[in-house]
């Protein structure tokens, strides 16, 4: 599985941009763990399935609520101001 690109931000960091990502970095430890040969390797690579899978529903749900969140505002607004006015 391919993993997305990174998002750059400031100060040269990189973050995953999308549950995709997190999805395809745990495919790539559940490819680890099945290929590793001493136990605790496998226990890594396992935990580390674990934690992606975790952070992709994070990462969705975070991104429902936003959407969620955006979309209340926006009719919110429009309620509150009328529809805007091109000039």
């Amino acid at each position: 599985m391919k993993c997305r690109p990174l998002v750059l931000y400031s100060k040269g960091l990189f973050m995953a941009n999308d549950a995709e990502h997190y999805r395809g970095l745990a495919a790539r430890a559940q490819a680890e763990a099945d290929a590793a040969t001493l136990s605790n390797a496998r226990d890594r690579a396992l935990r580390s399935v674990a934690a992606f899978e975790t952070m992709a529903l994070q990462h969705e749900h975070t991104a429902k609520r936003r959407a969620e969140r955006e979309a209340s505002t926006a009719v919110d607004r429009l309620v509150a101001f009328g529809p805007p006015v091109l000039q």
